[in-house]
């Protein structure tokens, strides 16, 4: 057992650590010596708090429960310590609670203890954060804080949604489709996952993101050969299509993946159902950075709708031909997947 010395009105010294209050009134002689179990580092740290006006030490064992961490509640009058409940908080596992104790000198009743050592799994990384919980007073309902987040986030998942209206040609079309094939194969190393959906007035899921992991070797043949639609283009429509329908699990979405929709077309939308706020909307509350590619005439000098396409004027590009959309290849690669945590 491990004892936690303290005098009647000072901390002084608490099992051999420094107490963090100091009071006028003094008295040496008469200590108060209360019990734990050693192996818990019961007594790490220790603080005097006031609760429905009596006088209180809290003391922490931070290795208690395979190394979650416990909190007691001590009593002078009683000379005894009970474990302090944390009301409607689920303690993390593992998290040394009590590792670092804090008491609110102004409200002499709130306090803070902490757990430094909660390690989260996040893809091949492994995130090491904290948890505080707050107390004011030890019926009180607890406030759980998690400073200095780090939200896991690892990998790509891709969606190439590609304009198959009746303005574009076959033999475009067949040098968009080489286009980001090429794009697909310069990150194949990567931690990147692809899907396709081609549209016009329709739109159809050309391939998605299982697909793409698990039959790889025949997503050339799958692109090339898939029906054309022909017909107008309904931008808006498409790419909340895409939102709804691809950007799901069943479809083999990673949930803590980094979320990208390219979009290329080569002519303005003339979707009357759905307007480009909502698609705005609905990519934006999934987290969805887009990137729009214009190619043909009117893009070079009109690019408001190729703006309200992308998250930002950054992500926009545009091109006079589909023979010219090789010479974004490397551009739009670097500036992609240039994401931090991404392997390449």
């Amino acid at each position: 057992m491990a004892p936690v010395q303290c005098f009647t009105e000072q901390l002084e010294r608490c099992g051999g650590l420094p107490c963090f209050s100091a009071f006028n009134l003094i008295d040496f002689q008469t200590s108060v010596i209360f019990f734990g179990e050693k192996t818990d580092q019961f007594g790490y740290r220790v603080i005097q708090t006031k609760s429905n006006g009596n006088s209180w030490l809290v003391v922490s064992a931070p290795l208690a429960g395979n190394r979650t961490g416990s909190l007691f509640q001590c009593s002078y009058d009683t000379q005894r310590c009970q474990p302090i409940v944390l009301k409607n908080a689920k303690v993390v596992p593992r998290i040394s609670l009590g590792l670092s104790l804090a008491a609110d000198e102004a409200s002499e009743s709130k306090i803070m203890a902490c757990g430094p050592t909660w390690e989260r799994r996040c893809g091949q990384l492994d995130y090491l954060n904290g948890i505080c919980y707050i107390l004011n007073g030890f019926d009180a309902n607890v406030k759980e804080i998690q400073p200095a987040f780090q939200e896991c986030v690892f990998g790509v998942d891709a969606v190439i949604l590609y304009d198959d209206s009746g303005s574009i040609v076959d033999s475009d079309l067949h040098i968009m489709k080489n286009f980001f094939l090429n794009l697909m194969d310069s990150v194949a190393d990567a931690d990147v996952q692809f899907a396709a959906v081609q549209y016009s007035s329709l739109y159809s899921v050309v391939f998605d993101f299982a697909t793409y992991n698990n039959t790889r070797e025949k997503i050339k043949d799958i692109i090339h050969n898939f029906k054309r639609f022909k017909g107008q283009t309904f931008t808006p429509s498409a790419i909340v299509y895409v939102v709804d329908k691809v950007f799901t699990t069943n479809r083999g979405m990673r949930p803590h993946s980094k979320k990208l929709l390219i979009v290329l077309t080569d002519g303005i939308s003339n979707d009357r159902s759905t307007t480009f706020e909502q698609a705005t909307e609905a990519a934006n509350k999934k987290g969805i950075t887009r990137y729009a590619i214009g190619v043909g005439e009117n893009f070079l000098t009109a690019q408001d709708e190729l703006r309200r396409i992308a998250s930002s004027n950054e992500n926009v590009f545009s091109v006079k031909s589909f023979d010219a959309l090789e010479q974004l290849q490397k551009q739009l690669k670097d500036k992609i997947f240039n994401i931090e945590g991404l392997n390449s």
